[in-house]
């Protein structure tokens, strides 16, 4: 799977999150995965990379794309889309609207 990730810090700049996107050229979606930091844990970004690989391939969560968009837009668009999901840790959407309230 040729991903992109985003890596989510809280406002210490501690990691919390990987999230995995890929697009979808057929469906026109961007197909992304993710995966949360346990703060009892050190962080490996090989491991955060391959759980938010393994969601991203189930294809369960899916966010808008145009060809006209820029990484910067998919990110944004994928971080929107997460925040409406329901029943996600609250560590990584307290991450995503960080990243978007300091991108604005």
């Amino acid at each position: 799977m040729n991903n992109r990730y985003i890596y989510l810090r809280d406002r210490k700049n501690f990691p919390v999150a990987c999230v995995a996107t890929k697009i979808n050229y057929q469906s026109g979606k961007i197909e992304y995965g993710y995966s949360v930091y346990n703060p009892d844990d050190k962080f490996d970004k090989n491991v955060a990379r391959e759980e938010a690989d393994k969601k991203a391939e189930a294809k369960k969560f899916s966010a808008v794309w145009s060809e006209s968009f820029t990484a910067h837009k998919s990110t944004e668009s994928v971080l929107n889309s997460l925040l409406q999901q329901h029943g996600l840790p609250l560590r990584l959407k307290i991450a995503a609207k960080n990243w978007l309230k300091k991108v604005k």
